[in-house]
């Protein structure tokens, strides 16, 4: 539920849902299966498009008929992705290959989301090279030029046993802020079904997200031959100095790295890392 060592399968329309996907679960990939890797790191000298000069940049990969979005960023032309964030996809032709399609958006809470330039990736050229930083050009969805700015990725053409060394489990934390006791609080007293929130947890696939005021409800089993290389832990890459972020809705999606007057929700990425015994 909480695992994300997956590719995806997901929507039509321009709009993408933070994480949204399906697992590549590794059971029902062929053993000489090709499996692409891609490890978004960061975005610099992205094109405004809100009033402010600033976007709210997302990345959505397409190979294929399936696609793959990143979370999203808040007001910023230059956003980095910490932590990264990994994407597997199966390769249907090994041999000759579809292109990698990379696409950024700004969200935009009403109407449709405006691109802010594409790319391509050749996966011809990646074949036996391990694993490769590479830096995208973007290409101005209007003009055709290359002049939307970068992105800059890990791609990484590998086969199963390799692609599934490793995997990442996330959840997420949330509580609710009491305003007549002034106090946070975890307890969600309305929540009664794992596909409604809120609730203390969720899975981050905030697509299918499923919640629960219990973690263990939404942890995945360890599987077989794994071993725990970094058990549960919240993350500090953002938030305030235990993590936190803040919204004052949570459907609109947009979180904050410092507590707001209108703060009415709080969440923190919790993570564990298991690893192929031997690996």
């Amino acid at each position: 539920m909480g695992a994300c060592w997956a590719c995806s399968s997901c929507c039509g329309g321009k709009r993408y849902d933070e994480g949204l996907s399906d697992k590549l679960i590794e059971d029902k990939v062929p053993p000489n299966a090709d499996i692409l890797v891609l490890t978004l790191k960061k975005a610099e000298n992205l094109m405004a498009a809100d009033l402010g000069g600033s976007s709210d940049p997302y990345i959505v990969f397409r190979l294929g008929e399936t696609k793959f979005a990143s979370s999203r960023k808040v007001a910023t032309l230059n956003p980095v992705w910490e932590p990264e964030e990994t994407f597997r996809f199966l390769v249907d032709k090994p041999e000759e290959p579809d292109p990698v399609i990379v696409s950024v958006y700004d969200h935009d809470i009403v109407g449709d989301d405006d691109s802010l330039g594409d790319a391509l990736i050749h996966l011809a050229k990646h074949r036996g090279k391990g694993r490769t930083e590479t830096t995208l050009r973007l290409i101005n969805p209007v003009n055709g030029k290359a002049e939307c700015g970068t992105i800059t990725l890990d791609i990484f053409l590998t086969t199963k046993d390799k692609a599934f060394a490793e995997r990442i489990d996330d959840l997420y934390e949330y509580e609710q802020y009491q305003r007549l006791h002034m106090a946070w609080t975890s307890d969600f007293p309305s929540h009664k079904s794992s596909e409604k929130g809120p609730a203390h947890w969720s899975t981050v696939d905030s697509g299918r997200t499923e919640w629960s005021n219990s973690m263990d409800d939404l942890v995945d089993e360890l599987p077989k031959g794994y071993v725990v290389a970094s058990d549960w832990a919240y993350m500090m890459t953002h938030g305030d100095s235990d993590g936190w972020t803040y919204a004052s809705s949570m459907s609109l999606g947009v979180w904050y790295d410092e507590q707001q007057h209108s703060s009415v929700y709080r969440r923190r990425r919790w993570r564990r890392i298991v690893r192929r015994r031997g690996c």
